[in-house]
């Protein structure tokens, strides 16, 4: 039986990182511990000792490809009913090696200046993705820049596909298509929430921004 070709995407930690990173935390722990004897107890009182151990505990995690792969398996799983966003696959991972299918796509920055119709349905999904992971899932993907996101398109036609049905995003009758929403590292995941309208939606609140005028305070 003839093997399918798979393109993945290898990331790779840099040999050096956890040098780097053990260094930086030793210069906090210092910085608090020299806090703590010019402010006579401030360090204490603030809990900047406890501070500074979880984020350490956070770093430690980002420096295991292995937690980033459970990480995207429990992501897939959140969202393996949603036809209009996924995460990639996972295929292997060390501690220093993270293995995933590779996703070709367009950055959503790149749809800035589309059409409205199109800016308003990668809202709704983006919309969605968040509001479904903070408030169903309770396990966040925290690194939703626009460079962590892509935007995927299929013409519409009668041709099957292995590729997943996706919404229409596009109102136009001309070249109606679809598209799909991808994240692509989902290292940060369960620490915060991304907004991503808010980078959508930036140039009309810029442009609405121009055209009122402050009211002066007395």
């Amino acid at each position: 039986e003839e093997e399918e070709e798979v393109s993945v995407a290898v990331k790779v930690l840099h040999p050096r990182v956890a040098s780097v990173v053990a260094a930086d935390m030793d210069l906090l722990r210092a910085g608090v511990w020299c806090l703590g004897k010019l402010s006579r107890g401030a360090a204490d009182y603030l809990s900047l000792g406890e501070l500074v151990h979880e984020f350490d505990k956070v770093l430690q995690e980002q420096l295991d490809m292995r937690v980033e792969h459970s990480n995207l398996e429990r992501l897939r799983a959140h969202f393996s009913q949603e036809p209009c966003i996924t995460f990639p696959e996972p295929l292997g991972a060390t501690q220093g090696v993270l293995i995933e299918g590779f996703i070709e796509g367009t950055p959503i920055r790149d749809f800035l200046k589309s059409d409205e119709p199109t800016r308003r349905e990668l809202c709704r999904l983006g919309m969605h993705a968040v509001f479904t992971m903070v408030f169903l899932n309770n396990f966040v993907h925290a690194d939703l820049h626009p460079g962590n996101l892509l935007v995927t398109r299929r013409e519409a036609s009668g041709h099957s596909t292995k590729e997943p049905r996706r919404e229409n995003a596009d109102a136009s009758g001309e070249g109606q298509g679809e598209r799909k929403l991808f994240s692509t590292s989902p290292s940060g995941a369960g620490g915060g929430v991304g907004f991503l309208a808010g980078h959508l939606r930036g140039q009309d609140a810029r442009a609405l921004e121009e055209e009122e005028e402050e009211p002066e305070l007395r």
